[in-house]
């Protein structure tokens, strides 16, 4: 683990869990991860903010290889100058659990990022934006959350002779209902 003079946290190889703290104003202008950039091992963040931090790509987390967790965080107010202003995802895993990723910067407004060898798995938090080709994977709470929001950004379904509707009968509206 390093905490370089860019203000940022670099994580290869190790098991690291970091609880409560706020990692603020790191900056990698050409390169991944202003704030944290795992290229390895396992990184857990609890109940942490990671705000003002600058990178080309994933400026408040970028995750290259390895596997990141974050749980109860904020990732906000980002700048990335080409993808993922919150969060990039462009190998290995990340988690973001009960986790709000919001008013991140990038040129397409891309909180989240997932390139094609990414992974990525939402439980219980929406980011307010993602972009990418990599695999998704929505818990069924979340994916319920992310179905009424692109519903409230883009309208109903086109035939309005059909509405989202729990058909199911699981309480939740989600991609069963769809098919």
């Amino acid at each position: 683990v390093v905490h370089d003079a860019a203000g940022n946290v670099r994580v290869a190889d190790a098991t690291v869990w970091i609880e409560g703290f706020s990692i603020v104003g790191g900056a990698i202008p050409d390169g991944a991860g202003g704030g944290i950039r795992v290229e390895g091992g396992r990184v857990v963040l609890r109940d942490c903010v990671l705000a003002d931090n600058r990178a080309a790509i994933g400026a408040g987390l970028a995750v290259l290889a390895g596997e990141a967790i974050s749980s109860g965080c904020e990732i906000f107010a980002n700048d990335a100058s080409v993808a993922g202003g919150g969060v990039a995802v462009l190998g290995g895993r990340l988690v973001l659990r009960e986790t709000v990723v919001r008013d991140n910067i990038a040129p397409e407004r891309a909180s989240v990022h997932v390139g094609a060898a990414g992974r990525f798995v939402l439980v219980d938090a929406v980011p307010d934006e993602l972009d990418g080709l990599g695999k998704v994977a929505w818990s069924r709470r979340s994916l319920a959350d992310r179905v009424a929001m692109l519903v409230a950004r883009w309208g109903p379904c086109p035939d309005p002779g059909e509405e989202l509707a729990d058909r199911n009968g699981d309480g939740v509206v989600d991609a069963v209902d769809l098919a």
